[in-house]
């Protein structure tokens, strides 16, 4: 017998990484005693109960209730209460130019984000990594990756979460994004492979490969100049990134 939707929220919430987030934990238990139960989860999950395991339909569903929040339309934030009341779109944090004249500096990063979320990528300069890489003293600390970081001292002159302005060419443009491309309609992940397909431009990927389950390793892709046509392999993580083995 295939699993029921109920099966599936379990499973991802007894999975170790989502094991992470207590909030997310138990929404989804109780989401699938209500499914269980005959509850409204059943009535609005059913559509999809069908959707195959990659489509992380528990996460689908743990980020609509959290936009519902964002936007004010859920009647009660009881277990949100620090959450303010958004209606925008994307976050643009203000750029800082690269300097004018001469050849790229290939230390000056403009770091563009396809599906940024909640934006927290768009800081990775901001962040200590271990005792590897970072500002010593970050009030944010990430575990030790495994393995030695061999990063440049790279200067980001630029940041935006899915950005529609035009690029400078002054810095070296670099798109990244995690975890995002399971939710955009084949077609159009196409074209966001053909656009950033494009001299100087370097696109850093950390996607399920197409015929893995979320909860395999997910591979940490380079593309760019002089790379493998389907990406150089950094290295592998969890869908929550580190702690991070080499490839």
């Amino acid at each position: 017998m295939p699993p029921t939707v109920a099966d599936v929220f379990r499973e991802y919430a007894e999975h170790e990484t989502e094991r992470w987030s207590a909030l997310t934990t138990a929404l989804l238990l109780g989401a699938a005693d209500d499914w269980d139960a005959g509850g409204i989860t059943r009535t609005v999950l059913e559509p999809y109960a069908e959707d195959p395991s990659g489509s992380a339909l528990p996460l689908r569903f743990a980020a609509a209730l959290h936009r519902l929040v964002l936007t004010g339309r859920a009647p009660e934030r009881p277990h949100r209460p620090a959450v303010p009341d958004q209606r925008g779109g994307p976050r643009r944090r203000p750029a800082r130019r690269a300097g004018r004249g001469g050849r790229p500096d290939r230390r000056a990063v403009r770091l563009l984000e396809i599906g940024a979320s909640a934006g927290l990528n768009l800081s990775i300069d901001r962040f200590r990594i271990g005792d590897v890489w970072g500002p010593p003293h970050s009030p944010c600390r990430l575990p030790d990756p495994g393995f030695e970081l061999d990063l440049p001292d790279i200067r980001i002159v630029e940041r935006a979460g899915c950005d529609r302005a035009p690029l400078d060419p002054r810095g070296v443009p670099v798109v990244w994004h995690s975890i995002v491309r399971r939710y955009v309609d084949p077609q159009e992940w196409r074209q966001v492979e053909q656009l950033t397909a494009r001299p100087g431009v370097w696109r850093v990927s950390f996607e399920h490969d197409a015929d893995d389950s979320p909860h395999g390793a997910v591979p940490l892709r380079l593309f760019g100049p002089g790379t493998d046509p389907e990406g150089d392999v950094l290295a592998y993580g969890n869908g929550h990134g580190p702690p991070l083995s080499p490839a």
